[in-house]
């Protein structure tokens, strides 16, 4: 694929310029390492219970123990290249809506629920990570969402626990979620060539709230070998009719049952679920990033797209269904935002690379980025949200 490498003197200029003027007040966020001496905490928790609003936890590669997050906002992010291994569960509960919690490149695995996410207000990110159900396990899905306001997953894969049943990869009850660029994967049934085989999870299971879904598949796991063998599960099974699930290049993988492939949608008692016309449009970053090192966007769309892109020091959610999607940047927006940065050719992405400078005695903190895309009619379009973190280079 076709990279195109833009200029980075304005419009670089321009959003740098915009990120310092934003960061003179109330952010003031520290930096606690986690990892073998000389970091900070050995464990991922000794660092939450530590921290304080807003603070930053980068961990460096290891296998931690499980991690409870009460009201509290944070961002804990794996080191550049580090791979972190987090036990089960990671919880997140009882935010309030001033705070927010990011997660971004870990691996959440072990024996229960992976992620639990449970009475929050505030917005959770979660960006690159992957959350697994235990193998065998116990109907544990890799992630609980019960009565949260802002949830967003973004290039997250996450399977459900393989066992006598398989679980769901993702029960979101009562919750408002987006998942862009995801891969769900119920977890596989038991086999028992005596008895009845166990019946495979649903890849998603929405019981009220609404979900946005971008760019995402949703697999079911497979029955298991019996006799009977097993059912497989649903892509997505909706179970109240509250619910309200809208879906944008999304990819429902049927199972399969006797050689022969099964509905992919279980919607039993009405709820909504609708598609959205327009293309999928996406954004990746890379994090954290170091000062001096190169923060690099890269946007994906359709040839003729222009592109504009828009950033904030805090995360948001705020349905835009006219623009068909979730605008995720909480205010104010940073006063560069909205910036053009170029059109997508054909067969081409858009790559901005922007050196990052000197913060400015900040020790680090999160930005989230968001383009919106106009395409070549003239309709606007939200892309993907995705969050970086900048660190000074002292850590």
């Amino acid at each position: 694929m076709k990279h195109v490498k833009l200029s980075v003197a304005l419009r670089a200029v321009a959003l740098v310029s915009g990120l310092l003027l934003s960061l003179g007040g109330p952010l003031k966020a520290d930096v606690l390492t986690v990892g073998p001496l000389p970091a900070d905490h050995a464990q991922i928790q000794a660092a939450v219970d530590a921290a304080s609003d807003g603070d930053v936890i980068l961990v460096a590669s290891g296998s931690y123990d499980a991690v409870t997050v009460v009201d509290k906002a944070l961002t804990i992010v794996a080191d550049a290249g580090a791979n972190v291994t987090v036990g089960t569960p990671f919880t997140v509960r009882d935010l309030a809506a001033s705070r927010s919690v990011v997660l971004r490149g870990l691996v959440v695995f072990d024996d229960g629920d992976a992620l639990v996410l449970t009475d929050n207000a505030g917005p959770v990110v979660a960006e690159d990570c992957q959350f697994v159900g235990p193998v065998p396990g116990l109907g544990e899905p890799g992630a609980q969402i019960t009565n949260c306001d802002a949830v967003t997953f973004t290039r997250c894969s996450v399977q459900g626990a393989v066992g006598s049943n398989g679980a769901d990869a993702i029960v979101s009850t009562a919750s408002d979620v987006t998942l862009q660029d995801c891969e769900l994967q119920g977890g596989a049934g038991g086999d028992d060539s005596g008895f009845p085989g166990g019946s495979g999870g649903d890849g998603l299971e929405v019981n009220g709230g609404r979900v946005l879904l971008l760019g995402t598949t949703s697999t079911p796991g497979a029955g298991g070998i019996g006799n009977p063998p097993g059912m497989p599960g649903f892509a997505l099974t909706v179970i109240s009719p509250e619910s309200v699930v809208l879906r944008r290049d999304v990819t429902f993988v049927p199972g399969f049952f006797n050689g022969s492939p099964t509905p992919t949608i279980l919607n039993p008692h009405g709820g909504t679920v609708q598609a959205l016309l327009s293309a999928s449009r996406s954004l990746t970053s890379n994090a954290p990033v170091r000062e001096g090192e190169t923060l690099d966007l890269v946007a994906q769309g359709e040839p003729g797209d222009d592109v504009f892109l828009w950033a904030s020091v805090h995360p948001g959610f705020l349905p835009l269904f006219g623009y068909e999607g979730v605008f995720g940047l909480g205010l104010p927006v940073l006063p560069a935002s909205g910036v053009y940065v170029g059109t997508l050719p054909v067969g081409s992405t858009l790559e901005l690379s922007v050196p990052v400078p000197d913060l400015g005695g900040l020790e680090g903190f999160p930005v989230f980025v968001q383009p919106l895309v106009q395409d070549t009619s003239g309709a606007l379009t939200l892309g993907s949200t995705s969050v970086t973190v900048l660190i000074d280079d002292a850590f």
